[in-house]
């Protein structure tokens, strides 16, 4: 079997990019699925409109994408200010450690607790490991993790294939067909679901 790779310009990438997510904008838009298709269509499409997801106890949560949380100047920071507006809605502002400190002052007499580093929680945590595979270094977000991408697809593969190759498919006409038997003994059938 022979495979061809054509390769492309980066422009003729971004082109085709920009096609299919107009075009699954524009399918999710006129004929969704189900809510979450809609909503992404929508997020996704309009650029400023962002799905407000309610929890069960009454608050509600939003997802900013990272272009806007840059444009918010919100991307280096934990802690935001929620202001009413007076026509009405909300302004997410990103609140500074003066003004946390002044609030943490008006609500209790103890002082600010302050983390080191290292029991700081961040969301942004990454652990530089080596593959046991190859040897390669690399940033993981937990650090309980073993193997590169490329050796852990490598290897499940691996474990996939022996498990085809010990087992096979289970119907009964399959294994029929492998034992070149034109009509398989009842006794012998494994079927396993």
């Amino acid at each position: 079997m022979l495979m061809a790779l054509k390769t492309i310009s980066v422009n003729e990438a971004a082109d085709r990019w920009a096609e299919g997510s107009t075009r699954a904008i524009r399918e999710n838009l006129d004929h969704p699925t189900n809510n979450a298709r809609y909503n992404w269509a929508l997020d996704f499409g309009a650029g400023d409109i962002r799905t407000l997801t309610r929890t069960p106890t009454g608050q509600g949560n939003i997802r900013l994408s990272r272009h806007h949380l840059k444009q918010g100047k919100l991307e280096s920071t934990d802690k935001v200010r929620v202001v009413p507006l007076p026509e009405g809605g909300l302004a997410i502002l990103p609140a500074t450690r003066e003004e946390i400190e002044a609030r943490h002052r008006s609500l209790t007499d103890s002082p600010p607790q302050t983390f080191s580093e290292s029991e700081a929680p961040t969301c942004r945590e990454s652990f530089e490991i080596t593959c046991a595979e190859c040897g390669e270094r690399l940033q993981s977000k937990t650090p309980c993790r073993i193997f590169c991408d490329d050796c852990k697809h490598d290897r499940a593969t691996a474990q996939k294939l022996e498990w085809w190759k010990a087992h096979g498919k289970q119907t009964p006409s399959y294994l029929a067909k492998l034992k070149h038997l034109t009509t398989p003994d009842p006794a012998q059938m494994v079927l396993s679901i």
